[in-house]
């Protein structure tokens, strides 16, 4: 993070229609497109299958980083600046000082988790989350099912999302 935005951090968003015409939206923060698409796997197979579904995704197997944009984040390089270009470091560390940059981390930090926490613990955020029963799930199509079948067995192969072979896929159902 810095004064101008954040650096490295990325979102993955959500929106889904209510029932009175608004949409609803959700971001949930994501240090990685491998992350953020291994989450968006995670939520697709618990919506298909349930929680006994969601053992085998790639979701289940990510390895996370402290954030860094908190204020760890900004120590972490502070002291890999240091190490790496210690001549220049002074300055560098100069222009941090006069633009603020330690105050846009913490603010960041803040923002992301504390704020969001604090929305997740509102009455109608927590009424949308509520599970609905099965019997009113929408069932799955007969061609996302293919799709979803052809996906996974690409991903048993060792293809990632953004290969050439998936992207293709994704291109077939488009």
């Amino acid at each position: 993070m810095n004064q101008w935005g954040t650096v490295s951090l990325q979102n993955i968003s959500f929106t889904a229609p209510e029932e009175y015409g608004n949409n609803v939206g959700f971001s949930l923060p994501v240090y990685s497109k491998e992350e953020a698409l291994s989450l968006f796997e995670l939520i697709r197979d618990y919506m298909e299958n349930g929680a006994e579904g969601i053992e085998h995704t790639a979701a289940n197997n990510i390895k996370t980083s402290s954030a860094s944009y908190s204020r760890a984040g900004y120590r972490r390089l502070i002291l890999k600046r240091m190490r790496k270009t210690p001549l220049i470091y002074p300055f560098w560390r100069l222009l941090n000082i006069v633009t603020l940059r330690y105050v846009s981390h913490w603010y960041l930090e803040y923002q992301i988790d504390t704020l969001q926490q604090k929305a997740l613990d509102r009455d109608d955020v927590k009424a949308w989350l509520t599970p609905l029963p099965k019997e009113q799930w929408v069932a799955q199509s007969a061609e996302l099912t293919k799709a979803n079948t052809q996906a996974r067995a690409l991903y048993k192969t060792g293809v990632r999302w953004e290969d050439e072979a998936m992207q293709r896929l994704i291109k077939q159902y488009t």
